[in-house]
């Protein structure tokens, strides 16, 4: 027994049964004792892809003329042409069959149908790529559109070529396939962006190695200064601590020639050694042999001796008066950038040690010379 299937895509085929044959054995294909005959079945449609004797049985039992438990199976159908052809029929059941001859016409389906508007388009990189924008045409002869697949991957971010295929299949499984070139290509201008984007990237980076240089610079530079004043600090401690412990008391030399200029009599300040200005006048007399004027306030006094034609300098001399922001004391010895003064006002009281020439607390403004 020989089963057809049909295999060729793009055919129609119609089967009508135009006589019957004989039964042969000795069972009839009905379930009722009268074998009836077959009776001549109408037109059926075969679609591409069935099978030839399932869609002849089906037309047979819904025609009553074989039971569902029959088997049916047809020889001769050739799907390669078009019109009628004769094919043998046969229906077995059990021990029994019949034969039959069955008039089929095969009519040509044509495939279903896709055209692009064209086979090769150039994007702009960057851009979306939208494949429904590029077909011109879709179309089957069965009236129904067919269903649109497509197939491809474009990298809209990397120049280059990307094929992308569109297939098109009716619902008897026929397709036709047309494939797109998309060429993913970068402007001129965003060339140009780019490199700009590029370069001013690399200048930044640049920028930045600099700023990082230069901070690492002034952090070294930073800590290296740190150090050096903390080492220098270290060395006038000590160094102070060393002069300290040395009592620096100079006796006034009468032969020394006191200083020119308006001198008072007496001590015009009061407070004792509370007060900076009356510890001075009185330092001043007992050491250099200096009356004072009054000068005022202790900030005042630099230029208030000046004024009064005593000698003023920023470098201090043994016997000088260290005028500060707000204090005054007597110098009684200088060595290097540092110099030995005699206060009183210091936490309320006499006070003896070694300061900065510029300063310590307070900035020195500068030194009223007791001898010429």
């Amino acid at each position: 027994m020989l089963k057809a299937k049909v295999k060729q895509k793009g055919m129609r085929v119609f089967l009508a049964i135009a006589a019957i044959a004989t039964i042969k054995g000795n069972m009839s294909l009905m379930a009722s004792a009268e074998n009836e005959g077959i009776s001549p079945l109408s037109v059926i449609r075969l679609g591409s892809g069935s099978n030839v004797n399932e869609s002849l049985k089906n037309a047979l039992v819904n025609s009553n003329q074989v039971p569902e438990s029959a088997s049916v199976s047809a020889e001769g159908i050739d799907l390669s042409r078009d019109g009628l052809q004769a094919v043998n029929v046969t229906a077995s059941r059990s021990l029994a069959s019949s034969a039959s001859s069955v008039m089929v016409k095969v009519e040509t389906n044509g495939t279903p149908e896709i055209r692009l508007k064209s086979k090769y388009v150039t994007v702009n990189n960057g851009d979306t790529f939208n494949a429904a924008n590029h077909i011109a045409y879709i179309n089957d002869d069965s009236g129904i559109l067919p269903r649109i697949q497509v197939s491809g991957n474009v990298d809209m971010a990397t120049d280059g070529v990307y094929p992308v295929n569109y297939t098109v299949t009716d619902g008897e499984g026929n397709s036709a396939t047309e494939t797109l070139f998309v060429s993913v290509q970068t402007h001129e201008e965003v060339i140009r962006a780019r490199e700009e984007a590029e370069r001013l990237a690399r200048e930044e980076e640049e920028r930045l190695l600099r700023e990082e240089e230069e901070r690492r610079q002034r952090e070294e530079e930073e800590k290296k200064r740190l150090e050096e004043e903390r080492l220098e600090e270290e060395r006038q401690r000590q160094l102070v601590a060393e002069m300290n412990a040395t009592e620096y008391m100079v006796d006034y030399d009468p032969n020394t020639t006191p200083a020119t200029g308006r001198q008072g009599s007496y001590n015009p300040y009061g407070g004792g050694w509370s007060n900076c200005t009356w510890s001075a006048w009185t330092l001043a007399n007992q050491y250099a042999g200096v009356n004072l004027p009054s000068w005022g306030w202790a900030g005042s006094w630099l230029a208030n001796a000046a004024a009064d034609g005593w000698i003023t300098s920023s470098d201090p001399s043994p016997y000088s008066i260290a005028v500060y922001s707000g204090h005054v004391a007597l110098v009684t010895a200088v060595q290097g950038d540092m110099v030995y003064i005699k206060e009183g006002g210091f936490l309320g009281g006499y006070n003896e040690r070694w300061v900065y020439v510029g300063g310590s607390t307070q900035t020195c403004l500068g030194y009223i010379w007791l001898h010429n």
